[in-house]
């Protein structure tokens, strides 16, 4: 009786000690498959972050490049309006002006106190030993009467295109054009000591430029051009619309020396 009852006693803990290893395994086994639902879970969640955040940076990237572009375009743009030395500091108080503009709705100011808040003070220069040159279309009124708006633009815009290349090859300024005036200054704003050759050999340039055109385009324009060394005042004016222009007296008596010189000629003063 006793031998059996240890024979039974023995299988109960036996059975007992089954169940709970049995249990052990399973609960090691759930407790390894949660571990790695959880490594899945954490490794996907890791890629679909770098996934964005790769994303992102193709996307600042892409935005980088193209603020890039349109800083590079505003740059060419300004430098086309004005001499490059003004143009440099212009770009160097782009970030100042956007600054301002931004914070222009916060205040309430009168219209005097906005154009002071956006804007600069722009200053001018005096600039000595400068030529100045004027030079106007001989025959534009004859030329335009029978031709259409964009027949006149198209030729204006190929003549002064030509004028815009000798201004290059001159080393001239070129200040404007009004209508079928066109004139441009040397040593300024950056002074030359041959600024009377420059104008003079620019002059001469245009009335063999014109004698071109009229070949090319079978028209029968002529040149007048006058030039006159002097000082100016220079530098960027006006406040919404700003652009590079010079005045003074030796400035109206240049543009008075082209008004009366003759066709084909240069005066020089």
């Amino acid at each position: 009786y006793t031998l059996s009852n240890l024979n039974f006693f023995l299988s109960i803990l036996l059975s007992i000690l089954i169940t709970v290893l049995t249990l052990k395994l399973k609960m090691r086994l759930l407790l390894l498959l949660i571990i790695n639902i959880i490594g899945i879970y954490l490794n996907r969640l890791l890629d679909i972050t770098m996934r964005s955040a790769y994303n992102q940076l193709c996307k600042n990237a892409i935005v980088r490049n193209s603020l890039l572009s349109e800083h590079t375009l505003i740059s060419k743009m300004i430098d086309s309006l004005m001499p490059r030395k003004y143009a440099k500091e212009i770009m160097e108080d782009f970030d100042v002006f956007r600054e301002r503009l931004q914070n222009l709705n916060l205040s309430h100011k009168d219209e005097d106190d906005l154009q002071r808040t956006i804007f600069r003070p722009l200053h001018i220069e005096i600039m000595e030993n400068v030529s100045i040159l004027f030079a106007d279309i001989v025959g534009f009124t004859h030329m335009s009467s029978n031709k259409s708006a964009s027949q006149l633009v198209s030729l204006l815009s190929d003549l002064y295109g030509r004028f815009d290349d000798l201004c290059v090859q001159m080393s001239c300024e070129k200040i404007a054009t009004l209508g079928d005036c066109y004139y441009c200054v040397s040593g300024c704003p950056e002074p030359r000591q041959d600024h009377a050759k420059s104008c003079l050999l620019m002059g001469l340039a245009m009335i063999n430029a014109i004698e071109e055109f009229d070949q090319d385009n079978n028209e029968q324009v002529d040149m007048r051009v006058g030039v006159h060394s002097g000082s100016v005042n220079c530098g960027i004016v006006g406040t919404r619309k700003f652009k590079f222009d010079i005045f003074s007296n030796d400035v109206t008596l240049a543009n008075k020396m082209e008004s009366t010189g003759k066709p084909g000629n240069c005066l020089l003063e």
